[in-house]
């Protein structure tokens, strides 16, 4: 029979659930929240449980991908268009709620318009190759990547949702030319149709993303010097569960972890 872990990580307070799956109880408990450093409070909370090591999973829901966008602490995210393009994330869309609400202010992207960048190629609507993708060119704004210190960079080509050639193969050059920088291509990401969500899903994406690395890289190591062997599933907004690798390739999915937790618990 297995025990399972749930965390999940919020501002104040570390919660803590732990499930006999044999006996069917539950025991739950709570920690402060370490800001400075959230893993120290799951630890914290984790020694209270004598079950630990033989405990088949841990659960993590966090916050961390939440409150990186509401406080704008993510990475400098280098943003890669279709030529003539690169505004698509700064126009946005004319619709809005309110018309008339003249205190209404368009919402700020998460990348600066200085580090929008754009690269001859186009797609039809069908995902027919209009023009083929410049590698040169891309390699030039590789180069530009490296001066502008960009920590994490989001393509987002015309069409990309049809055929991601472009956006695979743009990929792929930067990491040979910036095998650092993570990349987040809208394909995968959100291959959906209209630019400009897909385009701001995306920059939103490759912002979080050193974050969440730095968080899960962090989690992962504490935990295996405090002896924790147990696999662990990371809570995604879906109510879905990913592994820490997964959930750190597309980490905008996990905006509405903590919350999402709180949903999934009361359909048990």
């Amino acid at each position: 029979m297995r025990n399972i872990i749930g965390i999940d990580i919020g501002g104040t307070f570390t919660d803590f659930v732990l499930y006999f799956e044999e006996s069917r109880k539950i025991e739950f408990w709570k920690e402060l929240t370490t800001p400075e450093d959230p893993i120290a409070g799951i630890l914290a909370g984790l020694k209270r449980v004598q079950t630990l090591t033989s405990a088949d999973k841990i659960r993590l829901g966090t916050t961390i991908a939440t409150n990186a966008l509401l406080t704008r602490r993510g990475a400098r995210v280098g943003y890669i268009a279709t030529k003539g393009f690169r505004d698509i994330p700064f126009i946005q869309r004319g619709d809005r709620r309110s018309h008339y609400d003249l205190s209404w202010i368009k919402a700020k992207p998460f990348a600066e318009r200085r580090y929008c960048y754009e690269v001859n190629e186009r797609l039809s609507a069908k995902g027919e190759v209009i023009v083929a993708l410049d590698d040169d060119e891309v390699r030039r704004v590789a180069q530009a990547i490296r001066n502008d210190s960009i920590e994490a960079v989001a393509i987002c080509f015309l069409f990309s949702y049809v055929n991601p050639k472009h956006e695979r193969r743009a990929r792929e050059i930067l990491r040979e030319e910036i095998p650092k920088i993570p990349v987040s291509i809208s394909y995968e990401v959100l291959a959906k149709w209209k630019e400009y969500e897909r385009a701001s899903t995306t920059i939103a994406d490759a912002f979080l993303k050193p974050v969440i690395i730095h968080h899960f890289d962090k989690v992962q190591e504490r935990l295996a010097e405090a002896g924790v062997g147990s696999s662990i599933g990371i809570i995604k907004s879906n109510g879905g569960e990913a592994t820490m690798a997964s959930a750190a390739d597309t980490p905008v999915q996990l905006t509405l972890s903590g919350p999402t937790g709180a949903v999934v618990a009361t359909r048990a």
